[in-house]
């Protein structure tokens, strides 16, 4: 999937061979709404968009607009048609982001595990990893017993979004939000939700903001049919690490790997 201005270029390749058919724009209005909000511009999209999704993205705007004033700027957003899709009935209940990180292994433990459920899952290289395909396998390898245990579908895309936001100087502590829900919300057709681990509670967000995901902000990556849920923002990362001593697979994907010699 490209995703083409005068100001970007970004590519999303998804790892099967189904094609994924989002019913709107949505992927395109979260992955452009930061370059527009640092450029100025107003931001035209090409396709169909809810009322619920524009008036969201315009909130994010006046909210980033005032966090970061003189970076960012308030824009105006419209499209070529706002209006509904009938939701299907028979989409799954979650998608949950993965990164093999701690946030998201405690996640998979608390709310999944925990409770005798499996998940679908969807893991983005071009962020931490970028085009690092060994780094990126090692850490497919690391996790795959967690995976294993708990996770059926688990999605691969590969993106360039995160360069294209920094060529306008758009850092990952900003922007990552902004890419993974644009990622996740391909898939707004599949699933009524997707899911992303907290990164820290949510007093310590009102401290710690702005920050590209956050309590402030996360619920209002959303449409009609489709919104994002934050797992455990109850929790701080002392007490997730605690919790992952009782998960040996979620434990031993946190383990650095020795180099070899």
């Amino acid at each position: 999937m490209h995703i083409r201005s005068d100001a970007f270029d970004m590519h999303l390749e998804l790892n099967r061979s189904t094609p994924v058919s989002p019913t709107s724009v949505s992927t395109s209005l979260w992955l452009a709404l930061p370059i527009a909000m640092r450029l100025g511009r107003d931001l035209h999209l090409c396709g169909r968009i809810d009322t619920t999704a524009l008036a969201n993205a315009q909130s994010l705007a006046n909210t980033w607009a005032n966090w970061e004033p003189g970076f960012f700027h308030p824009v105006h957003i419209s499209a070529d048609d706002v209006s509904s899709t009938p939701s299907r009935q028979d989409r799954k209940e979650t998608l949950m982001l993965y990164s093999g990180g701690m946030d998201s292994s405690h996640a998979l433990c608390r709310e999944f595990i925990a409770q005798g459920r499996r998940t679908d899952a969807l893991t983005i290289q071009g962020m931490d990893y970028k085009a690092d395909d060994e780094r990126f396998n090692a850490l497919l390898s690391k996790t795959a017993p967690l995976r294993q245990e708990v996770i059926d579908q688990h999605f691969l895309i590969r993106s360039n979004v995160a360069q294209q936001m920094k060529r306008h100087g758009i850092d990952a502590d900003i922007g990552h939000g902004f890419h993974l829900f644009g990622c996740i919300f391909l898939f707004e057709d599949e699933y009524r939700h997707g899911a992303i681990a907290a990164d820290s509670p949510v007093d310590q967000d009102y401290i710690l903001a702005p920050w590209g995901t956050s309590a402030h902000t996360n619920n209002r990556f959303r449409n009609e049919q489709f919104s994002i849920l934050t797992l455990c923002n109850d929790v701080d990362r002392p007490a997730k690490a605690r919790l992952l001593n009782d998960y040996p697979n979620a434990l031993q994907s946190q383990v650095s790997t020795p180099q070899q010699n």
